[in-house]
Order: C-alpha cells, then structure tokens, then sequence
C-alpha cells in the first residue's frame, strides 16, 4: 500500500505553531460518537426570494464587521468576523463568550440566520475520527440570541438559547437559527474539546452568520481526504513565491457572481476511503444544514494493489443516496491524477465508476473533472507524487469554483 492521502496540517494564528503529518487513523473510533445537538435547527417558512441571477438564493454574510464583543481576547473579537479568515478571536480560557449586535442589520435580513463558526488550526474535520489533538477548539457550547437594543456591550441578561452543542469534536459547525426578535448573537462555550493540545486550551475561531431568510441554498460542504482538506481549506496554503494568501472558494464565487457569498464547510480527514466515509456521511450530514455536499474521495481507496471498482461504485451510490435523503445535493468529481503506480493503474476504474454514477443518479452534479486538469498538468503534484502541491491546490480550488458556476450559479441564458 502507498503512502496514505494524509498531507501536513496547517497551524495557522490561534494554533499551536507546531506542523506535522496527521496523526494514524484508530480503527477502534472509525464510527466516533456524535456531539449532541439540542435547539432551533430548523427552518422558519421563508420569505419570497428576492431576484437572483440564478434563481439561488444568496446567504450574504451580515456579521461582517458588525460591533464584536468578548469576555476575554487573547486576540480580539473583532478577528472573528473580519474578511480575513487568517486572523481569530481568542478567548483567555473557559467559559468564555462571543457576542455580536446585529441590530443595525434590518430584521428582514436576520429574521432566520446561518451561523457557520470555524477552527482554523485543527486539521481533521472531525477529531474523534483520528487520534490527533485539537487546538484550542470548543467542547460545550450554547448559541444565545437576545433582543436588547445595540449601540452599547453586551447585554449582562436576557439571552436564550438557540441551539445547545455538547461533546463537539468538528472542528467547524453550522447551525440554521430563528433568530426573529432578537438583535444580538451569542456564542457562549463552557468548555473546551477533551483532545486539545496541553497549551492550545484555549477557544479560537472565525465566526459568519449569514442571511438565510430566503432558505439555506447557498451553502456547500466539501466532504473529503486531505487532499479536500489543503485545498478547500478556509485559509489556503499560498503558491511559493506568490506572497500572497488566495481567495477561498466562497471569495471568488463572490468575485464572479457578485451578492453571492457562499457559506462554506471543510470535511476533509487525512487518509479516509470512501469505504470508511459510508458509515461517517450519514452522521455528518445530521449536523449539516445546507444544501450542497461535495463527495471527493477515491485517493485513499485507489491507491491499493487490491482496488475493487464495483465495490467503490457500490460506496459511491451508498453515499449519494444518505445525501439525496437527507434533502441535499451531492456534487461528485473525479479523482485527481496523482502519480503513483496504484493510481495511475486504478484511478481510471474509479472514475469510469463516477462516470456511470452520473448516468444511473441524475440527481448528482458532477463537479470537476480533476483526473484530466492535473493529467494535463502533472506538476501540479507534489514530490511525493500523490498529492497536489500549493499551486495544484489553488487551481484545484478554481476547477470548483468554475464547476460551480457552470451549474449552480449558471446565468440564465436569454430566448
């Protein structure tokens, strides 16, 4: 067996400052437990969608440097909801809070709200899944909404709970809120992830709410390895030599299609099959309230002596059908053209399995055709030949955003 999709993790602001390849996967936790979610996750009836270019409707974000508060900052709670996902808010320990007025944002625009939060410095999307540590990432936590007039701090009283999380191991999560009445937000943790590293004990995130008064549409989940983890990662990894960070998906989807400003996750695990993804995805997808879920695995599953494409068909239709069930869209592409043997020999088997996926279930969206953008392309991948390097990840990441307007932010064409 080659070396396993599983690239070295990225400890950005907020982190530990230590880099290392992730951890073993623990077969003994290969179907970890679930946080526990109690609270509004449902949706309230939506209001008429205002006029789109694609018929979407958008989620902008309307937390974006709105009056930020916190009970401790080792770095200041205005980091969490800046347009630069590099910078954090840091708590000084816990409990601790975050706390966000709202109230000169018209209520039709907050009457139901995506609250996306994310961790930044923890690799794996779920930790209970590999035996690593987390850094400073939240265990216990509420999200609060009060109805208090802005302009002032933080309201001491008054706050409700919109949602109750205990047992977190994601290093992301979302949450779609009922929020009619109330000005302000607050996320509220009483403890930190029982995996987090001996001096990263702290709660670090960015944290979004998005409009989604007209439905959750314009949101994505990218389930993959680590080769969805590096690329689709909230903060990107620069090409060499560019000393510049990229855009994310969501900021050039925003780019192109201006009033869009997708809310996007990361599920990426280094070294997880598709074999290993069936029992997973099902759980996932319960503490996942959007609506479009990208299925990118195959590296870990062809890169074995002993591939079977009818049982990675069978994965792949397992998969697909928990995400149609669960009232989502799967988008599906192929797998990237890395250069080990076992690839070169079985990714076309895998992908001639995607292909006859996109005609048996026509509720799939195809996404990228990855196989033939890094086959044209093969020094994109890196010099372990199996994943791509910072530049073969920027350009991945664009392969996605190109595939998303084709399809799902595709312009209408005029009569």
């Amino acid at each position: 067996m080659a070396t396993a999709v599983g690239l070295v993790a990225l400890m950005a602001s907020g982190g530990c400052g230590h880099a290392g390849p992730s951890a073993p996967r623990d077969p003994s936790r290969a179907e970890p437990p679930s946080p526990t979610v109690t609270g509004s996750t449902g949706a309230v009836t939506p209001a008429t969608p205002v006029a789109a270019v694609t018929g979407l409707a958008p989620m902008p974000v309307i937390s974006r440097d709105r009056p930020a508060y916190a009970s401790s900052e080792t770095y200041p709670a205005t980091r969490a909801n800046d347009a630069d996902y590099a910078s954090v808010w840091r708590s000084a320990g816990y409990p601790c809070w975050l706390a966000y007025d709202l109230s000169s944002v018209p209520p039709v625009e907050r009457r139901q709200v995506y609250s996306e939060w994310s961790n930044i410095s923890t690799y794996d999307y779920d930790s209970a899944v590999v035996s690593a540590p987390t850094y400073n990432l939240p265990g216990d936590y509420v999200i609060e909404g009060n109805p208090a007039p802005g302009g002032g701090a933080s309201p001491r009283s008054g706050w409700t709970t919109l949602v109750a999380v205990t047992g977190n191991a994601d290093h992301s999560a979302a949450h779609l809120l009922d929020m009619t009445g109330y000005t302000w937000l607050r996320f509220r943790a009483t403890s930190g992830s029982s995996r987090n590293d001996v001096q990263n004990r702290d709660c670090a995130m960015n944290w979004d709410i998005h409009d989604a008064s007209h439905g959750a549409q314009d949101s994505w989940m990218f389930y993959g390895d680590s080769i969805t983890a590096d690329a689709m990662a909230p903060v990107p990894s620069p090409p060499a030599g560019s000393g510049k960070a990229p855009d994310t998906f969501a900021k050039e989807i925003n780019a192109a299609r201006p009033g869009y400003f997708p809310a996007q996750q990361v599920g990426g695990v280094g070294g997880l099959t598709l074999e290993e993804a069936v029992g997973l995805i099902p759980k996932w997808l319960v503490r996942y309230p959007g609506r479009y879920v990208a299925v990118s695995f195959g590296a870990n599953d062809a890169n074995e002596d002993n591939f079977d494409a009818n049982a990675f068909h069978d994965e792949l239709v397992h998969v697909v059908k928990a995400v149609v069930d669960a009232g989502k869209v799967p988008v599906v592409p192929t797998l990237v053209a890395s250069r080990t043997a076992d690839i070169r020999r079985n990714g076309p088997l895998a992908n001639a399995e995607i292909a006859r996926l996109y005609g048996e279930h026509r509720e799939v969206i195809p996404g990228p055709d990855l196989w033939a953008l890094f086959t044209a392309h093969p020094e994109w991948i890196s010099t372990d030949n199996l994943h791509p390097t910072e530049t073969g990840d920027a350009e991945l990441r664009r392969a996605w955003v190109s595939a998303a307007l084709a399809s799902v932010y595709a312009m209408p064409t005029r009569p």
